[in-house]
C-alpha cells in the first residue's frame, strides 16, 4: 500500500491502518536541488534539448513549484509548451 496525503496522517488515516504502515515524510527540495533538476531536465531530455531553452530568470518558477519537482517539471512543461506554440 503507498499513499499519500497532504495532512498529518495521525489525524487523516485509520489508526489500525496505520499501525501496519511505514510514514516517511517528504520535505521540500532546496534552490540548488531544483536548479540542477531544470538544468538535468534541458540537457537530457531529447525534446528539450532540440529547443535551445536558455533561462534568463528562474526566481517565479522555484517559488510557484513550493520545492516539489514534479511541480517545476510541470511549470517547465507549460511554459515551454506557451512559448513554442
Amino acid at each position: 500500500l503507498i499513499g499519500a496525503t497532504t495532512e498529518n496522517p495521525s489525524f487523516e488515516v485509520n489508526s489500525a491502518l496505520l499501525s501496519r504502515c511505514q510514514v516517511f515524510v517528504l520535505k521540500a527540495l532546496g534552490k540548488d536541488d531544483l536548479l540542477q533538476l531544470l538544468h538535468h531536465a534541458i540537457t537530457e531530455d531529447e525534446v528539450l534539448q532540440q529547443k535551445q531553452i536558455e533561462f534568463k530568470e528562474t526566481e517565479a518558477m522555484l517559488r510557484l513549484s513550493g520545492g516539489d519537482a514534479r511541480k517545476l517539471l510541470n511549470l517547465l512543461e507549460l511554459i515551454i509548451d506557451a512559448v513554442t506554440h
